[in-house]
Parts: C-alpha cells; structure tokens; sequence
C-alpha cells in the first residue's frame, strides 16, 4: 500500500511503534518519494501531538520543507508561513537538507505583531570540506526596524540569493532603504566558533527625515582568521564607515545616492563582546534539531554589535590610525552601501606599497601559482571603487580626528588633518566600471586628469594644488596658498572646522546645502562678467542651466575653474603678468568679490 501524505500523518500520531521507528529516522534525509518534480505534498508530525510540523514538497524544481517552529501550520496548507517559520530547500538535488550547496532561511517575529522582523540566510559551501572557505557560503541577518516587512531578497524561480538585487539604477531589493541593519559574513556558519559575532557587524541605515530612504548608512567591520575549516572573528572592530547623502537627492529612480564617505582603521578598535543585541522567538525549537547537519545557528536568541543609536558617536571617539575620505566628484556612484574608498596603497594594509594616482588598475588577486603583477595599482584598486571621477584624501595619523573644512579655493569639503589627496576627474562621469555597480558605465583605461592636493607645511590644511590637465604626468599648473600670506592672513589656508561627529547628518547637509549655494552665486557672477569680456564657450553655457542642489554644487566649480583657465591662455603673452597674479591670489584665496572684479580688467580680443 502506498503511504498517502494524510496516511502518514495519522500513523505518526497515533501508532507509538511506527512514530518511534520514524523519529530514529535520518531526518535530513527527503521524505517525497520521486526523485523528479512532481505534485506529492507531506506533512510530517514528529514530536506525536496530532499536528503537522513540516511540510514538503517540490517547488520550482527542487524539493523544499518548511519547518513549522511557530506552530501554525494546518493540515491542509500547501506551503509554510514567514512569520516564526524556516524553510530548507535542497539545492543540490541529492535527497539530503543541510549539506553542501544547500541554503535554510529563516524568519522570525520579534514583536508578535505578525510581521517578520528578521530574516537569516544559510548558505553552505558548494563543495564537501569547504565550510569555511568554499564559494556561495554565507552567514547573513536582515533587521528591519521600520516595521515594513522588507527584508533580503531571493528569486524563487531560481532560488538565488542575490544581495545585489536591483530593478532599475539603484532601487536596491534587499532592505537596505529607511532604518534597518544588517549583519554577513561570506563563510559557512558552520565553521564559525561563535555565530552570535559577525564580519559586517553591522551594515547600518539611517532615515532621518521619515521619507523611507536612508540618508546615512555606517559599516562596521571584524576581521577574522581562517584555520583549516573553522573561522574565528575576534569580537573587535578594526575599521568602520560612515557615508552621507549629503546634497539628500535620494527618490523615486535614484534611491541611493550617497556623497561622501569616512574610513576609520587600525588602532585599537573598539570590542564588541558585551554589546548584546537580544532576537526574540529566534532560537529554534529542539525538536527540529536532528533535521540539521549544522545547529549552532538555530541555538542562539541573540547577536552581538554595536547598536545604531551608538554607531555615529562611536566612530569619532574610536582613536583609530587613520582616516580616509572620498567624495563622488561625478555623482555616478549609486552602490547601496557607501561611496566605495579610493585608498593611498596598493592594498587595504598600509604596507602594500603605494598607489599610483595615474593608473586604473585594480588591486592584483593574489592566486597561487599565480605571479603578481609589478604594476602598482591606482587610488581606485579596490574593485568596487568608481575607476575615475572620485577624490580621496588621506589622515595616515588620524591627526585630524575625522574633522571636515570648506576649502577656500574650491568650495568643497575636505578632510581636516589630510597629508595628501588626488582627485582622478570625469567630468562628464563617462566611467565607472566598479563591481557591483548598477550604472552601466565602462572601466577607464586611462586617468585624463589629476589634482592633487597636499599639506606642505603639516598643520592639517591642503595647501598646494597641482595640476595635470590631461593626464600625462607632467603638471601644467601649481598654486600654493601659502604664497599668500600677509600680515592681516598669516595663514590664507587656514579656515574653520566642522566639528563632525556634532553636525551629523543634518549639519552635514544643512553646510552642504548653503556651500553649494552660495558658490552657484558666486558662479553666475564669474560667468556674467567672463560673458562681456568674451570669455565664455558653449561649454560653459550649458553649464550654466543647473536644476538640482548636486548639479549647482558640481557646475558651479567648473564654471568658475574654466573661466579661471581661459583667463589665464588670454593674459600668457602679456609680458606683464600683474593681472595673472593677482587673479590666482584672489581665486586661491576665495576672494571671488574681488576676482570677479578682476576678470573684469581682462583685455577683451
């Protein structure tokens, strides 16, 4: 007789012999009996209460089970539920759950208000012995406190988890929008020594002004080591993030749109151990236990990082060893998470040799048996960084404390405390090429022109700018600020800090805002006197139509830095050069009353 769904149900509940021979069974093991797609369903009742707790069946060509730990599941439902339920899907078809290749998701109802608040992926190796080092593992917790229901994001169909998920440009479909974090490691979790501690430790959104989209987002980050094939994190912070939309352009079509980005790293860190972070109704029930190759996860009713409430104070008090900006000079940059470093070395550790800020080449995969490349890589190693068209500076002391100024010159923000920084410009934002990234723009083969910037004198301020107008390593124009000193400005490249960690996001923006402001002011006033001494292009005329806060921030530098070259290929045949003095002091210095009044004297053609 063949043993019907509903038949094996009833004589699991009420035939003691059989529901202990089939308790002894290897619960890992299906129970559907073809070994191809087909319409068999059933319920098994394991612990004899007259009531289901798993269901099988196939779905979308592989056979999945749901494991009822809420215990709501009715004999007639066809699938589980997401609430406080786990499914286990057996990704490669060998009839057993929990092994290689396969994946358990899990979710759970930290409130009781019927809407998952947390969902955790388990993704294993797709190769026996590989726990910890083989492709597709995963350890990964979505947390979502907006009370949303939107959580990580997998395609049935295909049953792929896709952390980089998108529909359009950046309309990201994990929840990595409004208030929520999220925890990973790229490792099987069964060989982590300590599941409740994590690698993105974790990845922090911040919605502050209540439109359901994140105007900062913060990365924390544990190394771990690899031994054989268990992974020990060290419950230790050893570098942190902080990003910011600043210009707050972020909606519907560009729901990503961060600006800027700070690295702290190295020092001592900060420790973790004792920040628990409690998940209700997470822990599984022991009962399910023997359906599991790996348990340690299903064990726990909590997880260990520092709290988002904590994170933004935390970062600045760290006393870390240096600190990295970048800002997205060409606004193309459009990944979920930050604005992605462009970094001084050759690698992530200071001692990798030094980056080449004329080249594009990402950083060298170190393969066995495979030789390293001797060509140094550029700014933009890293693969996820924009390949042009960003600007970093670099703390190498963190003498700066994260701090932020208002150069006088550009009208930008830059990193108090920087000993230098470049600027590899795309000013039509025709490249970009990093990993993972939604814009469909190519690689750079070349960087066309520099600026780079540096603190010659160490008191924290970038002092001489150099110029490379087309990228041939040879420096077509320099400035040095401190040129300029006089009795009443002893110090022309000294200007007020912002105090980051006080500002926050919203002095962030409110600074950014008025900044970009006030230069689009002072733009239009450069252009209008270029106008009558014939110095404006074409160019220059489109530039003038700017709409959004981002484009008069970006356009009003450009206009103002075009304007400035053509004046000076007009006055370079004039055997007096008073004007061209005069011109750069005033441009340099950020005396843009006095300088447009000086264009003003530009000898007309």
């Amino acid at each position: 007789m063949r043993i019907t769904p509903a038949v094996l149900l009833l004589i699991l509940a009420g035939s003691s012999t059989l529901a202990q021979a089939q308790l002894q069974r290897d619960w890992r093991k299906t129970a559907l009996h073809s070994n191809k797609p087909d319409a068999e369903i059933i319920r098994l009742d394991i612990d004899g209460d007259g009531r289901p707790d798993i269901l099988e069946r196939w779905w979308n060509g592989k056979r999945v089970r749901w494991l009822d730990e809420a215990g709501t599941l009715r004999a007639d439902d066809t699938r589980g539920d997401q609430i406080n339920g786990l499914l286990q899907i057996d990704m490669d078809g060998d009839g057993a759950y929990d092994g290689d290749s396969d994946m358990n998701i899990k979710w759970c109802d930290t409130d009781g208000d019927g809407i998952p608040d947390v969902q955790a992926f388990v993704t294993h190796p797709d190769a026996p012995g590989k726990t910890a080092r083989g492709v597709g593992a995963h350890w990964m917790l979505f947390i979502n406190h907006d009370k949303r229901g939107v959580l990580g994001w997998m395609d049935w169909q295909k049953y792929k988890f896709d952390c980089w998920g998108h529909t359009d440009k950046c309309n990201w479909l994990p929840n990595y929008h409004g208030n929520c974090d999220f925890l990973k490691i790229h490792r099987s979790v069964s060989a982590l020594e300590d599941p409740r501690l994590n690698w993105e430790n974790p990845f922090s959104f911040y919605d502050f002004d209540g439109d359901g989209l994140s105007e900062m987002a913060m990365r924390w980050c544990d190394p771990y080591k690899t031994d054989g094939d268990k992974t020990k994190l060290t419950g230790n912070y050893n570098e942190a993030f902080v990003t910011y939309d600043l210009d707050n352009d972020s909606s519907r079509g560009n729901e990503t749109a961060y600006d800027m980005t700070l690295r702290g790293a190295g020092g001592p860190g900060l420790s973790y151990t004792d920040m628990v972070q409690p998940i209700p109704h997470f822990k599984g029930n022991s009962k399910f236990d023997p359906c599991f190759q790996w348990n340690d996860w299903r064990r726990i009713g909590e997880v260990k990082y520092i709290p988002q409430s904590k994170q933004y104070d935390a970062f600045f008090a760290i006393p870390w060893g240096r600190v990295y900006f970048v800002f997205d000079e060409d606004h193309d940059d459009n990944r979920w998470e930050r604005v992605e470093l462009y970094y001084p070395t050759a690698g992530i550790s200071t001692n990798d040799g030094k980056a080449d800020i004329y080249s594009t080449k990402r950083w060298p995969r170190r393969q066995k048996g495979v030789p390293v490349s001797k060509e140094p890589p550029g700014l933009s190693g890293h693969p996820q960084a924009d390949s042009i068209g960003d600007r970093g500076e670099f703390d190498m002391d963190n003498s700066g404390k994260g701090q932020l100024y208002i150069g006088p010159f550009d009208r930008k923000f830059h990193l108090y405390g920087a000993e230098w920084g470049a600027w590899t410009v795309d000013s039509e934002a025709r490249y970009h090429g990093g990993a993972a990234a939604p814009a469909p723009r190519p690689s750079a083969d070349k960087v066309e022109e520099v600026v780079k910037y540096t603190d010659t004198d160490n008191n924290g301020y970038l002092d001489t700018i150099e110029y490379d107008y087309n990228g041939d390593r040879v420096v077509d124009f320099k400035v040095c600020l401190l040129d300029y000193k006089t009795p009443d400005n002893p110090h022309p490249d000294v200007v007020p800090l912002m105090d980051t960690k006080k500002a926050g996001w919203k002095g962030l923006h409110e600074t950014f805002n008025a900044t970009a402001q006030s230069s689009w002011i002072e733009a239009q006033q450069v252009y209008r006197t270029a106008w009558r001494r014939g110095l404006t292009t074409p160019e220059l005329d489109m530039l003038m139509q700017a709409s959004s806060l981002g484009q008069r921030y970006q356009q009003a530098y450009w206009i103002k830095e075009k304007v400035f070259r053509l004046v000076r290929e007009r006055l370079a045949e004039r055997a007096d050069n008073t004007l061209e003095q005069n011109l750069t002091r005033a441009y340099y210095t950020g005396c843009f009353d006095e300088y447009v009044q000086l264009i003003g004297q530009v000898p007309t053609k």
